[in-house]
C-alpha cells in the first residue's frame, strides 16, 4: 500500500506544500495533502495544515506503540522514496536564458557584483572589493588566513575569459582553490594541496585553519550539481556567497545565520553565531547563463591533488555541534521534490 504524488515544494526547507498533484493515491484520510515539515514529533508528516502527524516520516516517538500512518493506523515501517529534480538547478548554472545579473567568471576568478574572488598565483586566494580596490582577506596554501585591509594580492587586471574554473558536486574550484559545501552544516575554502584554510559553520561561527578536514577535495570534477546562481550570488548546496550591496559581501547558511561579512573598506566582520543580516537568501535563483560558463566545460580541468594528511596540529576551538547532524532533512536540503512515494509495511 502506498501513496504516490508530485509536489514542487521541499519539506526539508520548511516550505508550505505547493504544486501537489495526485499520481496514485490509496489513502486520503487525516487531511492527506503531500509532505510538510513537522520538526516536532517527526521530521515530516502528511496531515497538512492540521497539527496532526499522520503519514509520519522520521518519527521521533511512538504513537500507539508504533508510527502514525495513513487512515489513523499505527504502522511498524514507513518508507519514503523520492525522485529529485536536478535539471532546473543545472539550467540555473549553465542554461541559456540570458546572463546571470552581476555574476562573471574569468581567468581564475569569479566576480559577484562589486567583489572579486580569485586565485592569485596558485598559492594565494583573495577576496577584494573592485570599487575601493581593498583586499579583505588572503588565504594561503599553508592553510592560514590573513585579513585586511590590504592593497595587494588582487585579480582585477584579468579579463573575463574563463580559465581553470571547475565545478562538481556542491563545489566550485577556482584555480587551485575550492569553495564547497562539505556536508550541509559546514562550508569551507581549501587548497588542492590538502589544507583547509577556513570553515564556516551553519550556526554562524568561523573556524580557522590550518586544517585538513571539512573540505570537498575528495569529490571529482563534473557537472555543477548543487551549484546555482542568481542576482550577484552563487548558491553552493545550503550556502550562499554573494553581494548584499556594493559595500558588503557575505557567506550565509540557508537557516539564516550569517557566518561572515566582508566590507568594501577591507575589514571582516564575523557572525559569531549572532548575525542574520547582510544575506542574499531573499533573492530567487535564476535560470541563466553565467558569462564565460560555456567555455568552462571545454577547458582542461586542473588535476586535483590527493588530500595531504600532515601530522596532527592543534585544532581551533570547536563545540559538540562541530559534528553535523545526519538527518534526512540535511541530505534533502536545497533540492526540489518532484515525486514522492510512501510505502507502508504492515507487521505480520
Amino acid at each position: 500500500n502506498y501513496n504516490e504524488w508530485k509536489q514542487t515544494s521541499n519539506p526539508a526547507k520548511r516550505e508550505r506544500v505547493a504544486g501537489y498533484k495526485d499520481v496514485d493515491i490509496n489513502f486520503r484520510s487525516q487531511n492527506w495533502g503531500g509532505l510538510e515539515y513537522n520538526g516536532n514529533r517527526a521530521l515530516f508528516d502528511g496531515s497538512v495544515n492540521t497539527g496532526r502527524w499522520y503519514y509520519a516520516i522520521g518519527s521521533k516517538g511512538a504513537w500507539r506503540g508504533a508510527i502514525p500512518g495513513p487512515d489513523g493506523n499505527a504502522e511498524d515501517v514507513v518508507e519514503l522514496y523520492m525522485m529529485m529534480e536536478d535539471k532546473k538547478a543545472e539550467k540555473a548554472s549553465a542554461g541559456a536564458v540570458g546572463a546571470c545579473p552581476g555574476v562573471t567568471l574569468g581567468d581564475r576568478f569569479i566576480q559577484l557584483g562589486n567583489w572579486r574572488l580569485g586565485d592569485i598565483d596558485g598559492n594565494h586566494f583573495s577576496i577584494a572589493s573592485s570599487s575601493h580596490k581593498k583586499t579583505a582577506v588572503i588565504y594561503r596554501k599553508d592553510g592560514t588566513a590573513h585579513g585586511g585591509p590590504r592593497n595587494d594580492y588582487q585579480a582585477f587586471n584579468r579579463k573575463s575569459k574563463t580559465n581553470q574554473i571547475v565545478f562538481g558536486d556542491r563545489f566550485i574550484q577556482i584555480g587551485q582553490w575550492r569553495f564547497g559545501d562539505a556536508d550541509g552544516a559546514h562550508f569551507s575554502i581549501a587548497h588542492t594541496g590538502g589544507k583547509t584554510a577556513m570553515i564556516w559553520r551553519s550556526d554562524g561561527t568561523d573556524h580557522k585553519g590550518p586544517r585538513t578536514d571539512y573540505n570537498t577535495l575528495s569529490r571529482k570534477p563534473g557537472p555543477p550539481t548543487g551549484v546555482t546562481f542568481g542576482d550577484r550570488f552563487v548558491q553552493i548546496g545550503q550556502w550562499r556567497i554573494g553581494e548584499h550591496d556594493p559595500a558588503h559581501l557575505s557567506i550565509q547558511h540557508q537557516s539564516g545565520k550569517t557566518a561572515v561579512i566582508f566590507r568594501q573598506d577591507g575589514t571582516i566582520h564575523n557572525g559569531r553565531g549572532r548575525r542574520t543580516d547582510y544575506g542574499t537568501w531573499q533573492r530567487s535563483l535564476a535560470a541563466c547563463a553565467v558569462q564565460g560558463m560555456s567555455q568552462t566545460t571545454s577547458q582542461t580541468q586542473p588535476q586535483v591533488q590527493p588530500q595531504v594528511q600532515p601530522q596532527p596540529q592543534p585544532q581551533p576551538q570547536t563545540t559538540s555541534q562541530e559534528q553535523p547532524p545526519t538527518t534526512s532533512q540535511e541530505q534533502a536540503g536545497g533540492k526540489k521534490l518532484q515525486m514522492g512515494r510512501v510505502r507502508v509495511k504492515n507487521s505480520v
